[in-house]
């Protein structure tokens, strides 16, 4: 069977509800307990994610198979993570300590294939693991057209589905260096995908196409222990760019709009420092600068090249303050406060 995506597996979850605009491999985003949107926070390595249009990322670009683990928090989230209205969702990839050699190929409907590759190595002292994967599929499937006219029967017909076609490359490496007192790792994993655009079913588009490109780098140094480990400090640097090329040269699908492209670059510096009072009593601090920066240029008939730009910078600073009862009770009480400019 073909490896499900991250969004096909989280709406499965109770209080979430998926949103694809398409068959497989369509542009997918999710609500969490009736909020959707930025009212929900994905991160990827602690890397917050946003899209072209800075709003929630597409979860079709991402395999499970890439995923060590996906945590949801509906309500009580890490002080590192700026808690949503909805909730936050964590992605973390995997990271492999053994050597191993792994390949797997898949195949379903519509000509749909998944070629997915990973090596896991200790190289130089530094535990590393590569992986590779290609997603395809025609998406040519058959489907009941009623031409817009409900209500008139004699004009109904089946067809096939054209221009549904997507290609989807992902990578992803992750070396951690264990030679040292405290640990340097680095995690780097890019997508490039590209995929038809066929418009609406009772008209389809023949010439339309998009392409969309995502990459994430996240060094981060840490955890070192001060003190007797009653300290615990942990500092990381990310970096964030996404670009979206869209192409309707027929005009078949965006109302004049025949080219846009709209690319989105982050840079975010973080820490989180942990104080163990004592074995009862921990206190948590977790600073986050970001700067982001988006441009957009586009083609239309009314207006000629347009382009627009928007960046924006903010400092969040999450703290929290843990009291353990028992092992099985605690009390945790949250604060945090963003600065934006």
């Amino acid at each position: 069977p073909l490896e499900l995506s991250v969004s096909e597996l989280l709406a499965k979850e109770p209080g979430i509800n998926l949103r694809r605009l398409g068959d497989r491999g369509a542009y997918a985003t999710l609500s969490m307990r009736g909020f959707g949107g930025n009212n929900v926070q994905i991160f990827l390595d602690n890397i917050p994610l946003t899209n072209t249009s800075l709003g929630q990322p597409d979860l079709s670009l991402y395999s499970l198979n890439d995923f060590e683990r996906i945590e949801i928090y509906r309500s009580d989230s890490p002080a590192a993570f700026n808690q949503a209205l909805g909730g936050v969702i964590h992605l973390k990839t995997k990271a492999k300590k053994q050597n191993r050699t792994q390949v797997r190929f898949s195949i379903g409907d519509f000509a749909a294939g998944e070629v997915h590759l990973s090596q896991s190595k200790r190289v130089l002292g530094i535990d590393t693991t590569l992986e590779a994967s290609v997603q395809k599929s025609a998406g040519n499937f058959t489907y009941y057209n009623d031409r817009a006219t409900l209500y008139n029967k004699s004009d109904d017909l089946r067809q096939k589905r054209i221009n549904n076609h997507y290609d989807l490359f992902s990578y992803g490496l992750n070396m951690k260096d264990r030679s040292y007192s405290s640990n340097l790792s680095l995690h780097h994993r890019g997508r490039i995908r590209s995929q038809g655009v066929p418009g609406p079913g009772t008209v389809q588009a023949q010439s339309t196409s998009a392409e969309e490109q995502e990459f994430t780098q996240r060094i981060t140094y840490g955890e070192i222990n001060l003190f007797e480990k009653k300290i615990e400090l942990s500092l990381a640097a990310d970096y964030l760019h996404t670009n979206r090329d869209f192409s309707d040269p027929g005009k078949e699908v965006s109302l004049g709009l025949s080219q846009m492209n709209t690319k989105v670059e982050q840079w975010g510096l973080d820490s989180s420092l942990r104080y163990r009072i004592n074995k009862s009593n921990m206190l948590t601090l977790a600073p986050r600068l970001n700067k982001r920066v988006y441009l957009q240029k586009q083609n239309d008939e009314s207006s000629g090249t347009v382009k627009l730009s928007h960046d924006e910078s903010s400092l969040y600073l999450g703290s929290s303050y843990q009291y353990t009862m028992t092992p099985n009770h605690q009390l945790k009480l949250h604060l945090r406060h963003t600065l934006s400019s």
